[in-house]
C-alpha cells in the first residue's frame, strides 16, 4: 500500500510538472477556437489561460505538496524496511544518501519525462486532462494567490 502511495505521488508530481510545461507551450488560438465552438475544454482552458500567475502557482504548489508527500512516504518506507532508528545511530549519512538518491530519481525520470511529454502534446493533453487540471486549479490556486500576495507585501 505504501509503495502504491509513493507511485501515485510520483505520478502527481509529474502531472503538475507537465502542466506547467504544457501551459507555456499551448496553442492559445486553438483554445479560443474550442471556446467559440462551445466545448467544455475550451471554456475551462480559457479560464486557466486568463490567470497565468494563478495557474503557475497552482502547478508549483502541487509539485511542492507532492514532493513533500513523496519524501515523507519514502522515509516511512525506509523506516519500516531498514529499521532506520538503528541505521541513524550507525550510519546517518546513508539515510541522507538514500533520500537524495530517491529524490534525484523522481526529479530526473519523472520531472523531465513528464515535462517533455506535456510540452510535445500540450493542447491534446491539456484538453484530455482538463477536468483534473481544473479541479486542482480550484483547490490550489487560492493558496498560490495568498503566497503571491504575501511575497509582494514582503518585497
Amino acid at each position: 500500500m505504501l509503495i502504491l502511495a509513493i507511485i501515485i505521488t510520483m505520478l502527481l508530481f509529474g502531472f503538475f510538472a507537465g502542466l506547467e510545461a504544457a501551459y507555456s507551450s499551448m496553442n492559445r488560438f486553438s483554445i479560443e477556437l474550442k471556446k467559440k465552438q462551445g466545448r467544455l475544454s475550451g471554456r475551462l482552458l480559457s479560464v486557466l489561460k486568463d490567470h497565468p500567475s494563478r495557474f503557475r502557482g497552482m502547478s508549483y504548489a502541487g509539485m511542492a505538496v507532492t514532493m513533500t508527500l513523496f519524501s515523507l512516504l519514502t522515509a516511512q518506507l525506509l523506516d519500516s524496511n531498514l529499521s532506520i532508528t538503528t541505521l541513524i545511530e550507525k550510519a546517518p549519512l546513508l539515510i541522507l544518501v538514500l533520500e537524495l538518491l530517491l529524490e534525484a530519481i523522481v526529479l530526473l525520470l519523472v520531472y523531465f519525462s513528464f515535462t517533455s511529454l506535456f510540452r510535445a502534446k500540450s493542447n491534446q493533453l491539456l484538453s484530455f486532462l482538463i477536468r483534473p487540471t481544473y479541479f486542482f486549479f480550484k483547490i490550489l490556486s487560492p493558496v498560490a494567490e495568498i503566497d503571491r500576495k504575501s511575497t509582494r507585501l514582503n518585497s
